[in-house]
Parts: structure tokens; sequence; C-alpha cells
């Protein structure tokens, strides 16, 4: 039997003491997102959160709670992702950019949302911005457009 390929990726909404959101200008989408990438190998995703976080922003976090678990379901020539939403805080560090990200900066959660252009990213500050205590699950498609196949939490 074949078992089917998928990515697992993670993003973190993190807070600091001001009750701000952390937001990278991404270099490869339009907007602003959460920080976050691809869980590499041998690697737990919190783990890869805190690493990744820390490449594109120069600061260190610690992690506090799993917010929604997304699937997007793919599409011809994609291969399907499992998405992981965390929320955490800001431990440290200072602003830096990197290849990924063209600017960062700190943002109260209503424009944090309003600087989000892609509905993906939009989708996981939602489920984080008040976070309800339930953890969400999503499974959808982004390609042609858009499009909640399912929901629950």
């Amino acid at each position: 039997m074949d078992y089917p390929k998928h990515i697992v990726n993670v993003a973190g909404v993190i807070e600091n003491e001001q009750g701000e959101i952390l937001m990278i200008k991404s270099t490869y989408r339009p907007g602003w997102e959460p920080p976050g990438g691809i869980v590499e190998e041998g690697e737990d995703a919190v783990a890869a959160l805190i690493r990744e976080v820390k490449e594109e922003t120069g600061y260190e976090v610690k992690i506090t709670r799993l917010v929604s678990v997304l699937h997007n379901t793919g599409s011809p020539g994609h291969l399907p992702k499992i998405g992981l939403v965390f929320m955490g805080l800001l431990a440290g560090g200072e602003a830096r950019t990197s290849a990924e990200s063209a600017a960062v900066g700190w943002y109260p959660p209503a424009e944090a949302l309003a600087l989000a252009e892609v509905e993906a990213m939009k989708m996981r500050l939602r489920d984080a911005l008040p976070f309800s205590g339930n953890v969400k699950f999503r499974a959808y498609k982004s390609r042609p457009e858009y499009q909640v196949n399912l929901e629950l939490g």
C-alpha cells in the first residue's frame, strides 16, 4: 500500500507583554502573516515553530497552546498539507529580517488581522484572536480558490 505524503507546517500567533501580535511581511506571499514554516525530518512541531520564529524574526518564544489543526487537502500538482497553529509568548531576542521575512513587526490584534491578505493566514489569526479554548479543525482547499470543506470545534 502506498501511503499519502503530506507536508506538516506550523504557525505561531505570538504575543508580547502589550498584547501585540508578531507578524512578518513574507518575501514570497502577499501581505503579512504569523511566522512559521515546515517541520523538518526528526523535529517535533513545537521545536520546529520555535526554530522558524527565531529564523524569520530574531525572537525567542515560548509556545503555550495549540489553537487549530488545518488540513489543506491539496490540488493537482501540490501535496496535501497539515498545519498546526499555536499561540505563544515573547521570551527574548531582537527583531531582524531573513530571506523569508522582508519586515518584522508587532501589531494590535485587529491590525494584525487587517494586514493579512491571504485567506489561509487570516484563518490562522481568527482561530487565535481571541482564543475560545476550543481547538479547531478545518479541512480546506486553497486552489483554484479558497474553500472550506469541513470545520469542527
